[in-house]
């Protein structure tokens, strides 16, 4: 009879990928807009406009949408520390640093992502608003915190995976073939 170790380590391996793959498109989409303002020398009026225009229809997205992001987040810390109770010495390097990195993007959210979006002008604000150091300052910091949260969710999903590998059984002996004599 299968000891039921292994299994839930299995089953909780894949919560947190699931998870973490879709925070990380979540998160991804955002680069439609961060593209503009994160990798070019001179920010234009355009990419301005509409990463603005991007992130006030985000701040206006249903409640949902924000709860079923905190309930992903909160399912994929919860497996790995449960991970690490069940099984702390193998779980130290994979499911350690997975965590570190979760609870890096989480702080990252928390205190960048969410700050910034608190700086953006109102909807329908005054061109002089909008073209200010402020304004633009607060869209690359949003730009940076995606960034940032995509490579940490990133990091989760190899570190993940590179555990499934190192834990999968090992290929049965094939036994040699004799060689034939010459009679």
């Amino acid at each position: 009879m299968s000891s039921p170790g292994p299994d839930i380590g299995w089953w909780l391996n894949k919560v947190i990928m699931i998870s973490s793959a879709f925070l990380l498109g979540a998160f991804f989409d955002h680069w439609i807009v961060d593209f503009g303002m994160m990798w070019s020398s001179n920010v234009s009026e355009r990419a301005l406009q509409t990463s603005l225009a991007y992130y006030h229809h985000l701040l206006r997205a249903p409640s949902f949408y924000v709860a079923s992001l905190f309930g992903l987040v909160s399912l994929a810390i919860l497996s790995c520390i449960l991970k690490l109770i069940l099984n702390p010495l193998k779980g130290m390097l994979f499911d350690g640093a997975t965590l570190m990195l979760l609870l890096s993007g989480v702080s990252v959210y928390l205190s960048n992502f969410r700050a910034a979006l608190d700086y953006l002008p109102a909807e329908g604000a005054s061109a002089a608003v909008v073209d200010s150091f402020k304004t633009k300052d607060a869209l690359l910091t949003l730009a940076s915190s995606n960034m940032i949260i995509a490579v940490s969710l990133t990091g989760v999903l190899a570190l993940q995976g590179a555990q499934g590998f190192s834990d999968r059984s090992p290929p049965a002996a094939v036994e040699p073939v004799p060689e034939k004599k010459d009679a």
